[in-house]
């Protein structure tokens, strides 16, 4: 109804895009399930279909009401967007963790089937007895937690994930600075480095 009110077509047609995007985000995350086949470019489009687009939606929004300046709008959306993407990533590196304070069981994702970065980046890396062991662990009801996280971490996943994690930390952290206002960029930073950080 506020939108409506409003009646700024910009910021109509940015939240009907988002809500069609997000819902192919949906789609594209059903794929995920069971299928070892899946490509990085897919995994990123979940993350940013899931939550990245809903950031930018927000942030491009808030934007545009408030009359930003070109750069403002184009630095906002993209730490946005790049933010939302690292929250996705950093969240299913929290899945993965033996120990965790995230309030919610751990290896749910491989429990639900679904393939995450950390089970990605190790099934890239991994030869054809562990590519057999690691589908196995598709197939269990029950999963051995140590066992899977021993070899996701030998494999490389839980680094690569961090490492892909970083990547998009320095793209959000890069149109933070492009931010003039002080105040502003110093909030953008302050929550980048607690979603890098965050254990929950």
């Amino acid at each position: 109804m506020l939108m409506v009110e409003l009646n700024d077509m910009r910021i109509l047609k940015e939240l009907s895009n988002a809500t069609n995007e997000i819902s192919k985000g949906e789609l594209i995350q059903l794929d995920a399930i069971n299928n070892i086949n899946i490509s990085l470019e897919d995994l990123l489009q979940i993350s940013y279909f899931k939550t990245g687009r809903l950031f930018e939606a927000a942030a491009r929004s808030g934007a545009l009401l408030a009359n930003g300046e070109l750069s403002y709008i184009k630095n906002s959306t993209n730490f946005s967007k790049n933010l939302g993407i690292l929250f996705q990533i950093k969240d299913d590196l929290l899945d993965y963790e033996i120990k965790s304070s995230s309030g919610k069981p751990n290896f749910q994702d491989i429990k639900e089937k679904k393939i995450t970065y950390p089970f990605y980046f190790a099934y890239k890396n991994a030869n054809k007895v562990q590519k057999k062991l690691l589908k196995s662990f598709l197939k269990k009801d029950v999963i051995d937690n140590n066992e899977l996280h021993s070899l996701i971490s030998e494999l490389g996943g839980i680094k690569s994930t961090y490492e892909l994690a970083m990547n998009y930390f320095h793209l959000a952290e890069k149109s933070a600075h492009g931010i003039k206002i002080k105040t502003v960029r110093d909030e953008m930073l302050n929550l980048l480095s607690n979603s890098i950080n965050r254990d929950k």
